[in-house]
C-alpha cells in the first residue's frame, strides 16, 4: 500500500518500480486570487503582480487556474515546469567590472507544508531557471539528467547533498561574489564529498543509481565552479565512475532516470579511458546493445545517443594508435590495417549522422547575416531547438579527432607503399578529404557561437570543446585570434577562474585530440 512518501513512496523504492507518487498536488497560483500567501525566496512579501502557493481544501477549476497562470505543479509524483506560464523576475544586477558583485533575486515562492525534498526539488529547478533566456538550454548545458532528478530526491542524502551543493553553486556563479562561493558553497561541497564517502562505504548503496548520481553531479560541479580548467582529465571522480559502472552493470535502461545517468556516466568513462591511454570496456557487442539508442523521443536525441555509442570506440582506437607509434617501423606494423579499418568505420559512422544532422539543421534552423556584423563569420545560425546545437558541439569534437586518426594512419599505409609516387599522391587525396571535412565541421560550429553565446553563463559551455578542436584549422591570424577570443568569452562565466591561454587550449587539443599519439 502506498504510503504517499513522495517523491517515492517506499514499497516502490523497495521493489525498484516507478512511483506514481501520492495522489494530493500542490498548485502555485497568481497572489490575486483568494489564497493564503507566502513570501518569496528572497524573503520579501509578494505583490498583486507576485506569485504565491496554496494548496486549497476546494476542488480548483482547473481552466480558471491555467488562466491565472500556475507556476509549479506537483502532481503523480512529477514535478513539471509549466515555464510559459511563468513570470520570474530578471535578475537585478550591477556589474562594473569582471568579477564585481551581482545582486540576484528569485521569485520562486515557498511551501510551508513542502517537505524538505519538494523544497530541495523546487530550489534545484529555481536555480537552473535563474537569468535563462530559454531554460532547455541551461538544463542541456547539465544533461536531460537533471529533467528527472526532482522527482528522485528525498531517497538517498548523498543525492541529496550533491543537488543542494550545485543549486548554490549556481546560485553563487550568477551573483558574482568569491565571499559567497567560498564560505558558504564550499561547506556544502565538503559535506557533499562526506555523505559520497559514507554511500561508498555502504554496500547496499555503493552500485546504487542515487550513488552514480551524486558523483555526476559532484563530478560537473567541480568542473563548471571550481578553479580547475582540466577537471576533465584530471578529477578523481572519472575513475571512481569508471570502477563501479564495470563492476555493476548498466542496470535497469527501461526506467528513464537510469538510462539518462548511464549516459552521463559514459561521458566520464571515455575520458577516463582517453587520459590513462587504455581501451573503453563500452566497446564491446553487449554495451552496444545497451547503449542503442532504442530510448531516443525525438530525432536530436536518437543522433545524441548514436555518438555517444561511437564515442565508445575512441579509447580502443587511441591505444592501437599509439602501439603502432612506437613500433620500429610504424608502417609495416601488423596491426595498422586493422586500425585503419576501424578508423575508417567510425568515420563513416560519423559521416552519415553528420548528414542527418544537416537535414536537421536545414529543417529548423535558419541562416542569417551577423547581429555584430563579423567579417569573418558573417552568416551565423539561428536555432529552434538547444538541443540540436549540444548534438552539433559532440558530434564535432568527435569526428575531427576520428578524421585526424584517419589521415594520419594513412599515411603511415602509403609510406609502406611499394609504388611511391602513387602512394604519395593518393595519400594527398586522402588527406585532402578529410582536411575539407574538418573544415566544414569547424565552420558549421563557429556558426553557431553568436546564438549560444546569448546562453551565458551558464547554458554555453558544451561549445567550448569543438572551439578548442577548430583551433588548428584556422587558416588566417585574424581566425586564430577569432577561435580564441571566442573560447575566452564561453569560459569566462566564473571571475576567480584564469582566463584559457592558447597554450592551455593547445594542451587540451594534444589530449582529447591525439596529438600526443600522433
Amino acid at each position: 500500500m502506498c504510503d504517499e512518501q513522495w517523491p517515492v513512496c517506499t514499497p516502490c523504492m523497495k521493489s525498484g518500480r516507478d512511483c506514481p507518487g501520492p495522489p494530493d498536488r500542490y498548485k502555485f497560483m497568481k497572489s490575486r486570487r483568494k489564497f493564503q500567501k507566502e513570501k518569496s525566496v528572497s524573503g520579501s512579501p509578494n505583490d498583486d503582480q507576485g506569485n504565491s502557493i496554496t494548496s486549497p481544501n476546494e476542488p480548483i477549476d482547473e481552466t480558471s487556474a491555467s488562466s491565472n497562470g500556475i507556476i509549479v505543479k506537483v502532481s503523480s509524483g512529477h514535478l513539471s515546469w509549466n515555464y510559459t506560464d511563468v513570470q520570474i523576475k530578471k535578475p537585478k544586477s550591477v556589474s562594473l567590472a569582471r568579477g564585481s558583485p551581482q545582486v540576484v533575486t528569485s521569485s520562486m515562492p515557498m511551501l510551508m507544508s513542502m517537505t524538505r525534498s519538494e523544497m530541495l526539488a523546487c530550489d534545484l529547478i529555481g536555480a537552473l531557471s535563474m537569468d535563462a533566456i530559454d531554460i532547455s538550454s541551461k538544463t542541456f548545458c547539465f544533461s536531460h539528467l537533471f529533467n528527472e532528478l526532482p522527482r528522485y530526491l528525498g531517497v538517498s542524502p548523498a543525492l541529496d547533498a550533491a543537488t543542494e551543493c550545485i543549486s548554490a553553486s549556481v546560485k553563487g556563479c550568477l551573483s558574482g561574489d568569491d565571499a559567497y562561493y567560498g564560505n558558504f558553497i564550499s561547506r556544502k561541497y565538503g559535506k557533499a564529498l562526506q555523505l559520497l564517502r559514507e554511500a561508498i562505504k555502504d554496500p547496499d548503496q555503493r552500485y546504487s543509481d542515487y550513488t552514480l548520481a551524486a558523483i555526476m553531479i559532484i563530478w560537473r560541479n567541480e568542473g563548471f565552479f571550481m578553479d580547475n580548467p582540466y577537471w576533465l582529465w584530471t578529477s578523481g571522480h572519472m575513475q571512481a565512475i569508471y570502477d563501479l559502472i564495470k563492476i555493476r552493470g548498466c542496470g535497469n535502461l527501461d526506467n528513464t532516470f537510469s538510462f539518462l545517468l548511464l549516459l552521463d556516466c559514459q561521458t566520464g568513462i571515455i575520458g577516463h579511458s582517453i587520459y590513462t591511454g587504455q581501451p573503453c570496456f563500452m566497446d564491446s557487442p553487449d554495451w552496444q546493445v545497451a547503449l542503442s539508442p532504442r530510448n531516443g523521443r525525438s530525432d536530436i536525441s536518437m543522433l545524441y545517443y548514436s555518438v555517444h555509442r561511437e564515442t565508445t570506440r575512441w579509447g580502443s582506437l587511441l591505444k592501437s594508435i599509439a602501439t603502432i607509434r612506437d613500433t620500429p617501423d610504424p608502417g609495416a606494423c601488423p596491426d595498422l590495417p586493422s586500425a585503419l579499418n576501424r578508423a575508417i568505420q567510425i568515420s563513416q559512422t560519423l559521416r552519415f549522422i553528420d548528414s542527418r544532422i544537416e537535414d536537421l539543421i536545414k529543417e529548423t534552423t535558419t541562416i542569417q547575416p551577423s547581429e555584430t556584423g563579423d567579417e569573418l563569420v558573417p552568416l551565423v545560425y539561428h536555432f529552434k531547438d538547444p538541443a540540436l546545437v549540444g548534438l552539433i558541439a559532440w558530434h564535432t569534437t568527435y569526428a575531427i579527432s576520428i578524421n585526424r586518426a584517419v589521415q594520419y594512419l594513412f599515411s603511415l599505409s602509403a609510406q609502406s607503399s611499394g609504388n611511391l609516387f602513387e602512394a604519395v599522391s593518393e595519400d594527398k587525396m586522402i588527406f585532402d578529404l578529410y582536411q575539407k571535412r574538418n573544415l566544414a565541421l569547424c565552420r558549421r560550429c563557429w556558426m553557431c557561437f553568436e546564438q549560444v553565446r546569448h546562453w551565458k553563463p551558464l547554458g554555453c559551455h558544451f561549445l567550448l570543446s569543438p572551439l578548442r578542436a577548430s583551433a588548428r584549422y584556422a587558416d588566417t591570424p585574424e581566425m586564430k585570434a577569432w577561435i580564441d577570443t571566442a573560447s575566452r568569452d564561453v569560459a569566462d562565466y566564473l571571475p576567480w577562474r584564469s582566463p584559457f591561454s592558447q597554450e592551455a587550449i593547445q594542451e587540451w587539443c594534444r589530449k582529447v585530440c591525439g596529438e600526443d599519439v600522433f
